[in-house]
């Protein structure tokens, strides 16, 4: 009976174990792999992400140097607002960036979110956006910089009758350039249910937020050349490997 007994409680032991991993999994499918990824590899990611590959589609660090002001416009969509919201408090929080929430046109605002209807998506996008463009993408990005590197201002627009699903994998990746990366590497899949109106769910890699943790350190300066860059990188990489 004892052993019964003891078989029974080891049974249940390993089935909690085994729903814990398997949430951990679900909920974070490519952490264990980032967190695990020695530093001469992160480098080269983080080499790809901001300057391009070979280091040849951008010679110096474009990056904000200054309190960033968002402002909604558009369709009062709260869920995709709020989406937009999660995203900025995780990037203040793991940048210690400045930013904040503005109403337009009362406050000064740098940074500009339009949710737009089917027509006026496309009105705008020729506004703000080259021509060459096209008009098949959900949602856009305009990125304006000074010669020396500094992001002045950001302008995002989203196609809010697409597919959520096509939404929110479009803005993940823009709002992540929108902070000065080139590209997202190794990036997670994004999973939303299907259906054109499912709850937003913006997913972003601990690969982007490395990435963009490293970008964002003081010590990365806009108009830094690539040689000087990857060398501060990889002198933080092994000082935050000493206090580990």
């Amino acid at each position: 009976m004892r052993v019964h007994e003891a078989c029974k409680r080891s049974l249940v032991t390993l089935s909690r174990t085994l729903m814990i991993l398997c949430a951990g999994l679900l909920v974070s499918p490519v952490a264990s792999s980032a967190e695990a990824m020695p530093a001469r590899d992160l480098v080269r990611v983080f080499d790809l992400a901001v300057f391009g590959r070979d280091g040849g589609e951008r010679k110096t660090v474009t990056k904000w140097d200054d309190r960033i002001q968002v402002a909604f416009l558009g369709i009062r969509d709260e869920e995709l607002r709020d989406a937009h919201r999660k995203f900025f408090k995780a990037m203040s929080d793991r940048s210690a960036m400045d930013i904040s929430f503005v109403n337009f046109g009362r406050e000064p605002s740098n940074y500009l979110i339009f949710f737009l209807p089917e027509d006026n998506y496309l009105d705008h996008r020729a506004r703000y956006l080259e021509p060459k463009s096209g008009n098949k993408s959900p949602c856009y990005l305009s990125v304006k910089a000074a010669e020396e590197g500094r992001i002045d201002k950001a302008t995002v627009l989203v196609n809010t009758h697409a597919p959520m699903v096509d939404i929110a994998r479009c803005v993940e990746t823009r709002l992540v350039q929108s902070f000065g990366v080139l590209h997202r590497v190794g990036s997670g899949v994004t999973k939303v249910s299907s259906g054109p109106r499912v709850k937003p769910k913006l997913r972003f890699s601990e690969q982007d937020w490395r990435v963009l943790h490293l970008l964002y350190r003081k010590e990365i300066e806009p108009g830094m050349t690539r040689q000087e860059t990857l060398k501060i990188v990889k002198r933080l990489l092994r000082e935050m490997e000493k206090t580990k």
